[in-house]
């Protein structure tokens, strides 16, 4: 059989011209397809780009409220000096604008959402308010409302130009986490080793139940709020210092702790051999280095506290010696110490204190008897002995020196409680 040449020439001009036409109708079709896909592909890029810069927004506005709260809470203490939160406050809004300044991102928390209040570890829940507070909350907003809403690149094609979100954190004083996530934020597990130094003297006997109240107080503090990892003792003073309950774990030996405090009267002789030889803080200070002293603290947080009824009160009858704050070369010698020497020899062993890294709080209690100007002294002199982390608090009634436990476990290095 014989080709047709001439056919087969004249229908190629045809198959071309048909694929031709398939091609450009390909190519029609690819670039409807890329007209209706290239929007819904940067439409994605977009969502994707926007939740994105949502995410790292919220980690960032989480964070720097946690790290608010935690420094505000760390400043607890100067309420019960001051009797203002002015400083909590402030403390908050300074960390917060530490991570997103205020040019950047507004004012991200706003002086009303710095709230003192109580934590209730029993039920992990915060109450705003009450006169002996224990915990802060700090709010942080970037919202419409407040001004800083968290803006979405290309968010207008979707009609969300920006959104609202919020974090907030509760900080209080110990070392423990109980929020959600399980992961602690702030000083876990660091210690409290706490000496609690009673006046035993005469003019306070009348207030020993107080004082009791206050040391059980104190030692809850020391054991419910940093685990298992921290002393507790206590020393009384009168001219002299004696130990009455050597450093003891505050966890392991929480019941016997407790059951000694009680056990604590007006100065008797069985109880403390110095009973009515005055009151002589430095004696207390001194006993509490020493106890302090050696490698078992090394690094470790020391606290001294002081609840006393006033300044130090000279017995004639006593020889102070090195042991009772008369460091070498004496103040005063034999017979020839007055009130004025005690005061020194207070504030020197105070400066030895916080060369050996131990923070002291003072309790005073005003008394009944004690006029305006010598409560005005004992206040600035009681005051000049706080050291380190330490915080100078008043008690003007003797219910209140039980209250003021507050004061001093505020002083205890803050965790984050819950965050959200």
């Amino acid at each position: 059989m014989s080709l047709n040449i001439d056919r087969i020439r004249g229908a190629m001009p045809r198959l071309a011209r048909r694929d031709r036409r398939s091609r450009l109708g390909n190519r029609g079709s690819m670039g409807v397809m890329c007209a209706v896909m290239i929007p819904v592909l940067i439409g994605f890029g977009s969502l994707a780009l926007n939740q994105g810069y949502y995410s790292y927004r919220a980690q960032l506005l989480r964070q720097t409220v946690q790290s608010a709260a935690l420094a505000a809470a760390n400043k607890l203490s100067t309420y019960y000096s001051t009797g203002s939160s002015s400083t909590v406050i402030s403390t908050a809004q300074t960390f917060g604008g530490y991570n997103m300044p205020s040019s950047q991102y507004g004012t991200v928390i706003p002086s009303a959402n710095v709230v003192l209040g109580t934590w209730n570890s029993s039920t992990n829940t915060f109450s705003s308010g009450g006169s002996t507070p224990n915990a802060v909350q700090v709010t942080g907003v970037n919202t419409a409302a407040n001004g800083n809403p968290v803006s979405f690149y290309f968010g207008n094609m979707f009609g969300t130009p920006s959104v609202d979100i919020s974090a907030t954190t509760v900080a209080s004083y110990a070392t423990g986490y109980t929020g959600s996530g399980g992961q602690g934020v702030g000083a876990m597990g660091r210690s409290f080793n706490t000496i609690v130094i009673n006046d035993l003297s005469d003019s306070f006997s009348g207030e020993i139940s107080d004082q009791i109240a206050a040391d059980l107080a104190i030692l809850n503090c020391v054991k419910g709020q940093t685990g298992s990892t921290s002393n507790f003792g206590i020393t009384f003073i009168n001219g002299h210092a004696s130990i009455y309950q050597p450093l003891e774990q505050a966890g392991t030996n929480n019941t016997v702790l407790q059951l000694k405090i009680n056990l604590i009267t007006p100065c008797t002789i069985l109880e403390d051999s110095y009973c009515g030889t005055g009151s002589n803080v430095a004696s207390g200070i001194a006993s509490a280095i020493s106890q302090f002293s050696g490698s078992t603290y090394t690094g470790q947080s020391k606290n001294i506290i002081i609840i006393t009824d006033g300044a130090p009160n000279v017995n004639s009858s006593q020889t102070y010696t090195a042991a009772d704050g008369n460091s070498s070369p004496p103040i005063c010698t034999a017979h020839n110490c007055t009130d004025a020497d005690l005061e020194t020899m207070a504030q020197n062993q105070a400066a030895l204190a916080n060369a050996a890294g131990i923070s002291i709080s003072t309790i005073y209690y005003t008394g009944d008897d004690t006029n305006s100007t010598d409560q005005a002294n004992f206040r600035t002199f009681l005051a000049g002995l706080v050291t380190g982390t330490g915080v100078a608090l008043v008690a003007p009634s003797a219910a209140q020196i039980d209250s003021s436990y507050n004061g001093v476990c505020s002083t205890i290095p803050s965790s984050v409680k819950t965050s959200s």
